[in-house]
């Protein structure tokens, strides 16, 4: 199975590919998925080294 994900994740093109590959990877492993889930992208500020963060605003699809 984990090998099944790596392919996919090299094949991703964007991040709307990486995350339809996450909510796969969270149904086939823990069997929990979530209907109307949407992927939001926020600017969360910058670092020299980058930075990559994430956020659930409480009551949302996103």
């Amino acid at each position: 199975m984990i090998q099944k994900f790596v392919r996919q994740l090299e094949a991703s093109k964007n991040l709307p590919d990486i995350f339809e590959l996450v909510k796969s990877a969270v149904d086939e492993t823990i069997h929990l998925s979530r209907g109307g889930l949407m992927l939001g992208l926020a600017d969360l500020g910058n670092h020299p080294r980058g930075f990559l963060g994430a956020f659930h605003p409480i009551g949302t699809n996103i």
